[in-house]
């Protein structure tokens, strides 16, 4: 990754490989323990960070917002910047990263926008669908910010509903549907695809459009068949967005972004779609575009590259499906341990990037003294398990999720990294104790 850097920005970060590689020489002896390669990997991974986003800064801090005409400047990885406000600064380098990195489809027309974040993305969608009339939406999935937002505009931006899975056959219209393949709800769950694509083509009157969040599926999600399968459906605009902070960025979390592909059928001399040119539009209206600094950063050579995110999505898929499948089938202390590969029935190609865990006692309390106990093991073994939201990064963390009031019970989300080692196996022995035993 070092040497990648220094490629793709000669002489704004000097030497960072030889740092690196003097900070981990010692890993080339016997002497090392295996708790002192996994700090060492970390060290070594936040200050290629830190170099990274120091060289971006020291561009970026040449100019103002709202630049003189005069001013032309180019990133670190050689982007030449030219706007009169940023908020209407085009990514246009980066798109071209994600339209190289999409999977090929045939039959279709595809563009690929980038915006400030996932719920940006969501955002922006929905203020373009209103831009015709009220969408009715109806949403196949559980993540809670998401949730919490069409709630908020239902009525005003669109007319939004929340289905169960599996809907019912003669569940009503809808203009417009979100799809979460991969969500949390009260536990793991997956959309079964054939299903659904069956669900749809029994509809008289298919949606529209069909809006695919795959932030948790990663590059599992098979796109590529799906938009195949979507296709015999109708034909539907399909588009597929993701947070782009979580699995894209190596687990460095480098800046905030938004990644929306959008596929539209190829029909007649109809070879593009204008909802891509709409989308950036209404980013640069409504300020939901990236900032020079986070565009810049996110031109470090990994983000965008495909086999390095299939890699990487691999890692902390294959460190989740470890944890789930060390955890025992039933627990004293557990009501539910959730993971697509514990599922009944299981859908091939589903994979999760972190494992819930439910006590069968689920008050507050009870959860903050597991909190407690597992840091308290954590720290008498040496692992570097680390209490912290989110997932997707190269070390493991775990946190008591707390939804608001009325929105269900508390949870415990142990979310494994792309790392192995010791501190993997670790974790995983932590946490089977703790499944089998009941409260301490």
């Amino acid at each position: 990754m070092a040497r990648s850097i220094e490629a793709t920005a000669p002489g704004f970060v000097p030497d960072l490989h030889v740092h690196l590689a003097h900070l981990l020489a010692p890993l080339g002896t016997t002497a090392v323990t295996p708790m002192e390669w996994e700090w060492r990997l970390d060290a070594a991974a936040i200050q290629l960070r830190r170099a990274w986003l120091e060289a971006v800064h020291r561009t970026s801090d040449l100019t103002q917002k709202s630049p003189p005409d005069t001013l032309r400047l180019r990133t670190p990885a050689g982007t030449l910047v030219d706007y009169g406000y940023e908020r209407d600064l085009q990514p246009k380098a980066l798109e071209r990263r994600v339209a190289a990195a999409a999977p090929v489809a045939e039959a279709w027309c595809a563009d690929h926008v980038l915006l400030s974040s996932g719920q940006a993305t969501l955002t922006a969608l929905l203020l373009v669908f209103a831009q015709q009339s009220r969408p009715r939406v109806a949403h196949l999935g559980g993540y809670f910010e998401t949730c919490e937002l069409l709630r908020l505009l239902d009525g005003r931006l669109c007319d939004y509903r929340r289905l169960p899975w599996p809907p019912e056959p003669d569940e009503a219209d809808a203009d417009v549907l979100l799809v979460e393949p991969v969500f949390c709800d009260r536990g793991l769950h997956v959309i079964d695809l054939a299903a659904l694509t069956a669900w749809l083509r029994s509809k008289p009157r298919p949606p529209r459009a069909i809006l695919i969040d795959s932030t948790l599926a990663g590059s599992a999600l098979p796109v590529a068949d799906l938009l195949r399968d979507l296709l015999a459906t109708g034909g539907p605009t399909v588009i597929v967005m993701r947070s782009g902070l979580k699995m894209d960025q190596a687990g460095l979390e480098l800046a905030n972004v938004g990644i929306v592909s959008i596929y539209a059928p190829r029909r007649g001399l109809r070879t593009e779609c204008d909802l891509g040119e709409r989308i950036r539009r209404l980013r640069t209206l409504i300020g939901g575009g990236l900032t020079l600094d986070e565009m810049s950063a996110l031109e470090a050579p990994w983000f965008l590259d495909a086999s390095y995110f299939d890699r990487y999505c691999r890692g902390v898929f294959a460190s989740n499906a470890a944890l789930a499948a060390g955890m025992p089938p039933r627990s004293p202390r557990f009501a539910l341990i959730s993971h697509p590969h514990r599922a009944a029935t299981r859908q091939r190609w589903a994979e999760a990037p972190f494992v819930t865990f439910h006590l069968a006692r689920p008050t507050l309390d009870a959860y903050r003294a597991l909190e407690a106990q597992i840091a308290a093991r954590a720290a008498a073994g040496g692992l570097r398990f680390r209490r912290g939201g989110s997932f997707g990064f190269r070390g493991h963390r775990y946190e008591v999720v707390v939804p608001e009031a009325g929105q269900g019970a508390p949870f415990l989300r142990v979310a494994m990294g792309a790392r192995g080692g010791e501190t993997r196996r670790g974790v995983i022995r932590l946490m089977r104790d703790i499944a089998l035993t009941t409260a301490e």
